[in-house]
């Protein structure tokens, strides 16, 4: 695997960093959105489209059904209110 330049070629630089990003504030006070529009309520019909979380129509090539169909058996529709 290679590393991102700013790492220095150091994984435990490179999960330090990514740790503190994620623990931050910023991504604390957000999370919860992200978790609706990737589990959530956010996911289908008009809160979906509210929050411009669909896919244009004309996104609909044969590869990217397939990627579709292969992340959609993944992520599953958890929570039908806002988070």
């Amino acid at each position: 695997m290679s590393l991102p330049p700013w790492s220095r070629q150091d994984a435990r630089l490179f999960v330090l960093i990514h740790r503190q990003a994620l623990e931050s504030n910023n991504v604390t006070s957000e999370l919860n959105m992200w978790i609706d529009l990737v589990f959530g309520f956010k996911q289908k019909g008009q809160a979906a489209v509210d929050a411009v979380n669909v896919f244009h129509p004309a996104v609909s090539s044969e590869l990217t059904l397939v990627a579709l169909s292969h992340f959609a058996n993944i992520q599953l529709h958890l929570m039908s209110t806002q988070n």
